[in-house]
């Protein structure tokens, strides 16, 4: 049933569509495209700056921890430091070498083989065979003589 303020003729008529004009705004991409040029690199630049005072800041940490004699917070710290910078070969040796220090029980005795391990492959020549060394101490403590 029509509405009554609407006329019979007025139901049956399709609804007029309106033409919607499209306008490309070439200012606003290009000032889009400009800022987006500026704002990227920079913010890639300012997180890189804000990686490397973390990675320096947990490395005196662990420094300042290891003169404490806290082996077991400073191997923490420079695990955390490797996870910003995993191609430091000296910072995993001392990983290696703290975490060591640190290791009680068998089974950290064993995390710090593997520690060794990974030290080694990435160290220089003139450390490997300290390292090779303690490697075999450890295995030997841990009764594992084969690897030995």
């Amino acid at each position: 049933m029509p509405d009554r303020n609407q006329s019979p003729s007025a139901s049956s008529r399709p609804a007029a569509r309106s033409k919607t004009v499209r306008i490309f705004n070439t200012r606003l991409l290009l000032g889009t495209l400009i800022a987006a040029a500026v704002i990227g690199p920079a913010a890639y630049f300012w997180y890189a700056l804000q990686v490397r005072w973390t990675a320096e800041a947990m490395l005196e940490r662990a420094a300042t921890l290891v003169e404490e004699k806290n082996d077991a917070q400073a191997a923490q710290y420079y695990f955390q430091y490797l996870k910003l910078r995993p191609d430091d070969a000296d910072v995993q040796v001392l990983l290696a070498e703290t975490f060591d220090r640190a290791a009680k029980d068998a089974a950290s005795k064993a995390q710090a083989v593997e520690y060794f391990y990974q030290a080694i492959g990435v160290a220089p020549a003139d450390k490997q065979r300290d390292l090779h060394r303690r490697v075999g101490e450890l295995l030997i403590e841990l009764r594992r003589f084969v690897p030995a």
